[in-house]
């Protein structure tokens, strides 16, 4: 029988769940979207959870979600377990709760749950191997989304490569979403094998640190050792709840990628495992964690912190931003600041994206992410019997060039693991110009995910103070006058159309009288040269008394 540990339940309050969503970013996207977001409507999901009762001489299993409680009434739960004696288990009630439920998830729109008790899910869903001599492939999943808070091992190192296979397969085969925790502490360390060390789920830790993690160190067959997990981390204080955490938004994110009726740039691709891996990994962020790295190229994520904390907003955007298709050349057609690929690359070619950061622009943040699954197939010779092999791992390389010169003018970074199945770029402090992603097939080919953000600062003069002093005042005004028509001279280009012109003028006069908050940049001293005339008294008193006349007006 399978060893399963049970996480630590999370109880959180109101306060503290409102704590949580601000740090996704889920209050910010809440304030600034304009249409309806999307909540999990539509999506069927999944949880397996342990039985908190780990007495095998008790007849009873804890591993239900309390249907009753008030913040899970508008869900349909299913026992898909046929375990005898299935009982209400508190921590499977509170990762409900953080997964779907009405207060603490962003996927309270998810109405259709299928549970499993986990020793029930590995030996009757998956079809462990050595269960039955005539076993199959995992069962069909009815869900789109599966959430693992839980961990357990074998003794036997076979039954554990075994059941990581079925679960390899099952995601990449039916492209099912399945976040999965790592174990809670640090020291001592206990990297357990279910399901942490798979390929193609997404790996789960808390923002604090304070679970598994590092580099893997299961070494079976194709399953290589030295893989760097977690893949992601959030704020919840338990592996449990962060790992619901991430389900909830995959969820959320799920219905945007195929709600058609709702969501305009609803893609199905979107919704396939490695892209929704890639975009959760490229909206993570990283301010959080002042001693992030990837410290080689061979390392392509943080050995504690992943790809950074989980973020909602910036994964929808990425979603919402779009697919581009990536071109056999560099210097193509631009692509969003914002967006995704789902693609398939062959040994030896390779696909670009191109971006840029705008003039005037700087201190660009690119976060890229590229995800692909390992394959695994049926190795039995016998018709009557499926037995999972993983396949060699594709092995896709990921590099970011600057090409403001010239088309891969220069080669900015590099994230070229050969035991990973992700990549990953991120660099801070680009310069306004033209930058280029590139995906390589360094060793066998495989349909992938790819996923980036492109984040920069917006010059200061779109807030309509365009000589800098604080305030949109005359001498604003008065740069914009000396300078109207100037495609060279810049400073009072508040739209950034590249001239000097009447719609400059509209931006400075909504904003007189406004206090800007502080420049995020500095103009370019070529652009923020010319100082504003100083007018007279009487001048400076009857603009002002025209600008209050024309202002009533409007």
């Amino acid at each position: 029988m399978a060893f399963v540990a049970l996480f630590a339940a999370s109880l959180l309050s109101g306060s503290a769940c409102h704590g949580f969503k601000d740090e996704i970013g889920y209050l910010t996207l809440l304030a600034e979207y304009e249409g309806t977001l999307p909540d999990g409507s539509g999506v069927p999901v999944s949880m397996v959870e342990a039985d908190a009762d780990n007495n095998a001489a008790n007849s009873a299993h804890l591993y239900l979600p309390d249907s009753a409680n008030s913040f899970l009434s508008g869900q349909t739960i299913t026992n898909g377990s046929s375990v005898t004696s299935p009982e209400i288990s508190d921590h499977a009630t509170n990762q409900a709760r953080n997964f779907f439920g009405s207060s603490r998830s962003v996927a309270f729109g998810v109405t259709q749950v299928t549970v499993y008790e986990a020793n029930d899910y590995l030996d009757s869903i998956l079809n462990r191997g050595n269960t039955n001599p005539t076993t199959g492939p995992p069962d069909a999943p009815t869900y789109k989304v599966q959430n693992h808070s839980w961990v357990g091992s074998y003794e036997s190192s076979s039954n554990n490569i075994d059941l990581l296979n079925r679960f390899d397969y099952l995601v990449d085969t039916y492209d099912v979403i399945a976040p999965v925790g790592l174990n809670n502490l640090r020291s001592p360390p206990d990297y357990v094998e279910l399901f942490g060390q798979s390929y193609n789920g997404i790996a789960v830790g808390r923002s604090d640190g304070s679970h598994t993690g590092g580099l893997t160190p299961l070494s079976s067959g194709n399953y290589s050792s030295g893989r760097v997990k977690p893949d992601i981390v959030s704020s919840p204080t338990s592996t449990s709840a962060a790992t619901a955490s991430v389900s909830s938004v995959a969820a959320m994110l799920y219905q945007s990628a195929t709600d058609t009726a709702n969501f305009a740039n609803a893609d199905s691709d979107a919704a396939r495992s490695e892209p929704m891996k890639a975009i959760l990994m490229a909206g993570a962020t990283k301010d959080e964690f002042p001693g992030w790295e990837n410290s080689s190229p061979t390392q392509p994520l943080d050995l504690v912190y992943g790809a950074g904390e989980l973020n909602v907003r910036n994964s929808f955007y990425i979603q919402q931003g779009g697919q581009f298709d990536g071109a056999a050349t560099a210097g193509g057609t631009q692509a969003a600041d914002y967006g995704w690929d789902y693609g398939d690359i062959a040994q030896g070619d390779s696909l670009f994206y191109d971006l840029s950061v705008p003039d005037y622009h700087s201190n660009g943040e690119l976060s890229v992410v590229l995800a692909w699954n390992i394959e695994v197939t049926d190795g039995s010779a016998l018709v009557s019997r499926w037995v999972p092999k993983a396949e060699p791992l594709a092995n896709l390389d990921l590099k970011v060039w600057d090409s403001t010169g010239a088309p891969l003018d220069f080669e900015l970074a590099t994230s070229v693991s050969t035991v990973d199945n992700v990549e990953h770029v991120y660099l801070t402090g680009l310069a306004a110009g033209d930058y280029t992603i590139e995906v390589l097939g360094a060793s066998g080919g495989r349909d992938f995910g790819l996923a980036w953000r492109l984040d920069y600062d917006t010059p200061y003069r779109i807030t309509g103070d365009y000589n800098l002093d604080g305030i949109v005042d005359a001498g604003d005004y008065t740069m914009w006058r000396d300078t109207l028509n100037s495609t060279t001279n810049l400073a009072a280009d508040g739209d950034l159309n590249g001239v000097v012109d009447e719609g400059d003028y509209a931006i400075w006069l909504a904003a007189f009288g406004s206090i800007p908050t502080p420049p995020i940049v500095s103009l370019p001293a070529a652009a923020a040269a010319v100082g504003a005339p100083e007018p007279s008294s009487l001048a400076l008193l009857a603009g002002l008394t025209a600008l209050a006349c024309r202002r009533r007006r409007r």
